[in-house]
């Protein structure tokens, strides 16, 4: 507003200044007539222009509040953006500590039916065998973190077969002759 205030007082100036000078320096009416004339439209030019200016400055106050606002929601948006960003990794975080946890848990479930790693052996001790026809002690022996199930043997060499069965109380072993 203070522009277009500006622009009237030196649109006036402008003017006071042509009629001084046209009614100094000429003595001929037409000279003058014309001298005024132009000053009038300068005048008007002049207002014309101020008012162009201060349309425009308002229009840029306008633009110059609307994007600080932007750029404050846009301030705005980033902060909730990186905390989202934020909560996101740590999501994905737990979500990969709990993949491994389950990646874990299955490679036990599987080491646990399957016996991952355990094996057994026998222990034949020959110089105590006895009896008619002759039979010597047998052991069977168990290694490993893990039970071992649904497991047999046979050895016609030997002439016997054994199927060791997991219960409540370990290992019981069934021996049959051949």
């Amino acid at each position: 507003m203070v522009d277009f205030v500006l622009s009237c007082l030196l649109g006036f100036i402008t003017v006071a200044i042509a009629v001084l000078g046209g009614y100094i320096s000429s003595s001929n009416r037409k000279h003058r007539i014309a001298f005024y004339a132009l000053g009038a439209i300068s005048v008007a030019l002049i207002l014309i222009t101020g008012y162009r200016n201060f349309r425009v400055q308002v229009v840029a106050d306008i633009a110059q509040q609307r994007l600080a606002s932007s750029v404050d929601n846009l301030g705005r948006a980033t902060g909730e953006i990186a905390r989202v960003q934020e909560l996101n990794t740590q999501l994905q975080q737990r979500l990969l500590e709990q993949s491994q946890n389950i990646t874990s848990l299955a490679q036990e479930n599987i080491s646990q039916v399957t016996g991952r790693g355990t094996f057994c052996y026998f222990i034949v001790a020959p110089n105590l065998g006895a009896g008619n026809p002759i039979s010597f002690p047998l052991q069977v022996l168990v290694r490993g973190k893990y039970p071992m199930r649904e497991v047999s043997s046979a050895s016609p060499a030997l002439g016997f077969s054994w199927t060791p069965n997991c219960d409540e109380n370990g290992w019981k072993i069934t021996r049959r002759c051949l």
